[in-house]
């Protein structure tokens, strides 16, 4: 009895109205999202309207978010595909139209579940094996070993807490947070803290709009037993170089910077290059001359806005460009590891299918009627 009264309430879920009302959610969120993203950015936005399921309104009243209504909205066709269209041939092409939504929203999940985006920055002649978080930092530890190899530990910055420290047993340290932010910028006055670069302090900034401009930093103690090591440093993920400290016969370093992800291959930048639309400085085509490396593998490729690069599930695109403070150029390549990248060209394939087998059979009848 139960499981009949739970079949009926799930052939509810079939009506159209439900379809209407997702859409409709649907429609507002984006148009929403996009005015957000005016004032706080498209990584705000994605967050919590398109990355949510549930979001507060005003700071108080909840209002659905993408996921949620992805979620009914793939309940709802499904309940449709089984109960209000029967197989028949006439609606076959209905059915796919169904079957490749359903694929489609399937698809959408994997993806945001699955994959990783990141980012390559380099500049002409240099070489990378690994790649940068957009947003997420860390607090790095590292020696130098022979041949060029580090010994690393890394800690989450995310995961740091004022005045709560903790512990790295590789290098048997201690560490303290006495303060620090999630976006600053060098001060003026003195903290009394070893930096690499001569930064006295650190001032709080509120966060930009676009989280990748972010520059996190603070001021923490260290301490290490053995050797009897007890420092005050700075770090600010604006350095370029890292702090170096000595004892027990090693330099030990210390660094914030993006997230690390090592990849299966390296990338040389052997070229940059950037057209601008005549009689402005604003970019016409920006493109990027690499050369693959893996393995035995070592051949060029060419990288340009709209023509991308695959190999071994990453994908890599040429994003943006940047100039540092000597006038250097630097290639900014987004990089996405998805395996399943192909799961919403397949079901785009048998949305356009689905509506083909439609529209041939609307034609049938037509010319049938005719006769």
């Amino acid at each position: 009895m139960k499981k009949l009264l739970a079949w009926k309430n799930f052939k509810k879920l079939a009506d159209l109205k439900i379809t209407f009302v997702c859409l409709m959610l649907l429609f507002v969120l984006t148009l929403w999202g996009t005015f957000y993203q005016y004032n706080y950015g498209l990584y705000a936005a994605q967050k919590k309207f398109f990355h949510s399921w549930f979001f507060l309104f005003l700071d108080f009243i909840p209002f659905i978010g993408a996921k949620t209504v992805l979620l009914v909205l793939f309940v709802n066709l499904l309940a449709a595909s089984l109960f209000r269209y029967k197989f028949k041939l006439n609606k076959l092409g209905i059915l796919t139209i169904h079957y490749g939504l359903l694929f489609l929203i399937l698809s959408s999940f994997y993806t945001h579940y699955a994959s990783r985006e990141s980012v390559i920055v380099f500049e002409e002649g240099e070489e990378l094996n690994y790649s940068l978080d957009y947003f997420d930092s860390e607090l790095v530890v590292y020696v130098e070993k022979a041949m060029g190899i580090r010994e690393v530990v890394a800690y989450d910055f995310n995961s740091i807490q004022d005045g709560e420290d903790f512990y790295l047993p590789k290098f048997n340290l201690r560490i303290t947070p006495i303060y620090f932010y999630s976006h600053s910028t060098p001060g003026n006055f003195d903290d009394q803290a070893k930096n690499a670069s001569g930064i006295n302090s650190l001032l709080f900034l509120p966060l930009p709009k676009e989280r990748e401009s972010t520059l996190p930093g603070g001021v923490f103690r260290i301490k290490q037993a053995e050797y009897g090591v007890d420092e005050r440093i700075l770090l600010w993920e604006g350095e370029r170089d890292a702090l170096a400290l000595e004892w027990g016969g090693r330099t030990h370093y210390f660094k914030i910077q993006r997230k690390h992800y090592p990849l299966p291959f390296s990338v040389k930048l052997r070229e940059f290059e950037k057209k601008e639309h005549f009689g402005t400085s604003i970019a016409k085509v920006y493109q990027s001359e690499i050369l693959y490396r893996k393995g035995d593998e070592d051949y060029p490729a060419l990288i340009a806005m709209n023509e991308p690069f695959r190999s071994d599930g990453y994908t890599l695109f040429q994003s943006s460009f940047s100039v540092d403070e000597s006038g250097n150029e630097r290639s900014v390549l987004a990089t996405v590891k998805n395996r399943g990248y192909y799961l919403p060209y397949a079901a785009s394939l048998i949305i356009s299918l689905g509506l083909l087998i439609h529209f041939l059979i609307a034609l049938l009848k037509r010319a049938k009627l005719k006769r």
